[in-house]
């Protein structure tokens, strides 16, 4: 709000330092470590469109780099078609998946990966160009409660089991289940 994106005319160029700014005041000193063969972020690569991902960072700012290249989406982001990494072009990870529509099975990482896509929701069936389009303040506050029922009610019905497995603190079957919570730190 800030920023004030909801009075500008034209949006292009607007987000790609917002998001490295938003990545850079939450981003904790040691994020690089913490993240480090822990996580996964998807890239394509330019040229041949091809994904790959990352998943060790020697420092904090490559780790943001990474993010930047992985959410550039050309041109809207910075006016520039692709965004450099590690010597590399690179652009949106998730490039093929949107011209695919499926999700990559690179995005499974071997089973080890839990994906909730949003086209699955059936009450967000717009067109995935819909969210480069700016929401008012109003319409950002319904996708984050669409999301939330949607989470709500995949996790009523049993879709949330794989990926919470033994980190449920609330037993699958009770009715207490609408609350999920989880522990805060991961089972090794």
């Amino acid at each position: 709000m800030e920023a004030r994106v909801w009075d500008k005319w034209n949006h292009f160029g607007l987000f790609g330092p917002l998001i490295r700014q938003w990545l850079e005041i939450l981003l904790p000193p040691d994020a690089h470590i913490r993240c480090t063969n822990r996580i996964r972020i998807l890239l394509t690569r330019v040229p041949g469109f091809r994904q790959q991902y990352v998943s060790q960072f020697a420092s904090r700012e490559e780790l943001i780099d990474a993010v930047m290249a992985s959410v550039h989406v050309p041109f809207f982001l910075n006016w520039k078609p692709l965004k450099s990494f590690r010597g590399a072009y690179y652009m949106d990870g998730t490039l093929d998946d949107f011209v695919s529509g499926e999700n990559s099975p690179i995005l499974g990482c071997n089973g080890k990966a839990f994906i909730v896509d949003y086209y699955e929701d059936p009450k967000l069936t717009f067109n995935r160009l819909d969210f480069l389009r700016l929401k008012t303040h109003k319409q950002v506050l319904h996708l984050v409660a669409y999301g939330h029922r949607y989470a709500r009610d995949l996790d009523m019905n049993g879709g949330l089991d794989p990926c919470l497995k033994d980190l449920r603190v609330v037993p699958s079957g009770e009715t207490a289940r609408t609350q999920t919570h989880v522990r805060s730190e991961v089972k090794a």
